[in-house]
């Protein structure tokens, strides 16, 4: 797949950028024929629903645009903040287990998905991922890497 341009937030502001992010991953999920459920408002919590097992599902899409620091391998890690046990923040509404069923992140600069359930990010509020030559280096997370049939309905997939 060819490199496009992403918007990133120097250019455009955070906000901006997870809008442009969000437009992107409907994107894909649609050439992917990944079906998409739009939420009726703008909710913090949810970006996207999906149907699994014939029960509707949150989706949180998050992005990041700038590594945090290189390995001595030169692996680049990427950071996503996350707050998956849906406490307030600050006056914010934030993420929380029941309202979202699976984590979306993004790496803009690798062009990389990560399609991520809540209940494998447990309790934690910080995900490093480590990517070197477009390859990922960190383990644990590399099974959900373009992850996309996690969001596909079971029966919608076997049924044609």
């Amino acid at each position: 797949m060819s490199r496009r341009p992403i918007p990133t937030s120097a250019n455009l502001g955070c906000t901006r950028q997870g809008e442009a992010v969000e437009h992107l991953f409907r994107g894909e999920a649609q050439l992917r024929s990944v079906k998409l459920v739009l939420p009726c408002v703008d909710d913090q919590s949810i970006d996207f629903g999906y149907i699994k097992n014939n029960r509707l599902r949150g989706i949180q899409v998050k992005s990041t645009n700038a590594d945090v620091s290189r390995t001595k391998d030169d692996s680049r890690r990427y950071q996503f903040k996350l707050i998956p046990d849906g406490r307030v923040k600050q006056g914010h509404t934030v993420l929380g287990v029941n309202t979202a069923s699976v984590f979306v992140l993004y790496i803009i600069p690798e062009d990389m998905w990560f399609i991520i359930p809540c209940e494998e990010i447990g309790e934690r509020k910080l995900l490093s991922l480590s990517v070197c030559d477009g390859e990922v280096k960190t383990a644990r997370w590399q099974p959900y890497l373009d992850g996309w049939d996690l969001l596909r309905d079971v029966d919608t997939a076997t049924a044609g």
